[in-house]
């Protein structure tokens, strides 16, 4: 029986050869070499050097000192996966479920009924604002179930800032719509590749569900080194409901969100003091920049939207008021890692997909 649990990787040893090693694909024996692994928690494991991504992406989070979801089995790794983690943003009930929004996941994960273990020690982390990492099912649709939750150690936001600030968006280039479009097909065309490759270095915004705020980080990076400054827009559903947006690489052609967030750039022909005169370059939902009027008719169930700077990274709660956290030396270059990981995993798992019209 295979024994599931969250946690950080202590160390790795060498390689051993000629042990007994595990497959993939079917789990059977097969000669190849063996390197054992400590976690923090202090399980041990023997990982198989012969498969894809097991050793390269133990040896990957041990370096940036976040948690894995890991699967062992006879004392030998079967499965690593990448939990979500970060601080709990909401709980809500749902039926006998209970729905939870995190400030590292814009997809709501749900928590089955009959886990008060996992439930309280969520309500904790969410009023000690305290991090977890979480993880979950594979699944390949809009619902995501929470599987096990542990503490986890988060960065400390920096650079604290209010959303929506009168000079928020002065910094922000105006630009016309062919310049907007030629920034945003060169960004669009440093994609991820697909089928995925053991070695990415694109942006992985082909996945649908996840991590819209490294994505538009990434893209407020690729502008600004072709000096253009961007802000963001951030999108939120009414309390309790989601987003929801057509998109490809789904099963349903559509994900659901429990925020979403683009980059932006002024429009060159509206008045500096136009609040929405804006072109959204979001290479998640979309193949060609749009106004941000029709940026707000495609994401249906949107109640607010606030504005922000490049600098404001995720969302964050400070004194129960919704501010926007900046990101810690070398976060976005981890959480870039972790996404593309994430895309890895879902492509595997889940597609190839039907064309959506």
């Amino acid at each position: 029986m295979a024994d599931t649990f969250l946690s950080e990787v202590a160390s790795i040893s060498a390689p051993s050869i000629n042990e007994r090693g595990q497959t993939p694909s079917g789990r059977e024996g097969t000669a190849g070499a063996v390197a054992t692994v400590r976690f923090r928690n202090g399980e041990t494991a023997r990982v198989s050097t012969t498969h894809p991504w097991h050793l390269p992406r133990l040896e990957t989070y041990k370096q940036l000192n976040r948690p894995l979801s890991l699967e062992v089995s006879g004392g030998l790794l079967v499965d690593v996966t990448v939990p979500v983690v970060g601080r709990v943003h909401s709980l809500a009930q749902e039926g006998s479920n209970v729905r939870i929004l995190m400030d590292g996941a814009a997809q709501p994960l749900i928590l089955p009924a009959g886990r008060q273990d996992l439930l309280s020690l969520l309500e904790n982390a969410l009023r000690d604002q305290t991090g977890v990492a979480i993880s979950t099912t594979s699944a390949c649709g809009s619902e995501v179930k929470v599987q096990d939750v542990s503490r986890a150690n988060t960065s400390t936001a920096v650079a604290v800032e209010e959303f929506d600030s009168p000079t928020v968006m002065a910094p922000v280039n105006q630009v016309d719509r062919t310049r907007a479009e030629d920034a945003f097909r060169t960004i669009r065309s440093s994609r991820s590749a697909l089928p995925p490759r053991k070695s990415d270095g694109g942006i992985p915004f082909q996945y649908p569900h996840n991590g819209c705020w490294v994505i538009a980080q990434s893209v407020a990076k690729a502008l600004d080194a072709r000096n253009l400054v961007a802000g963001k827009v951030w999108l939120l559903p009414r309390a309790g409901q989601n987003l929801t947006c057509p998109i490809d690489l789904t099963a349903t052609c559509s994900a659901t969100w429990g925020f979403h967030v683009a980059t932006v750039l002024g429009m060159s022909s509206a008045s500096p003091n136009d609040r929405a005169a804006l072109w959204v370059l979001d290479p998640i939902s979309q193949e060609t920049v749009l106004p941000l009027d029709s940026y707000l008719s495609r994401v249906r169930g949107v109640d607010t939207w606030m504005l922000s700077t490049a600098n404001v990274y995720t969302l964050a709660k400070l004194s129960g008021r919704l501010v926007g956290a900046g990101q810690s030396p070398g976060q976005h270059a981890a959480d870039i890692v972790a996404l593309r990981d994430m895309l890895r995993e879902y492509w595997h798992r889940c597609g190839p997909f039907p064309a959506c019209s």
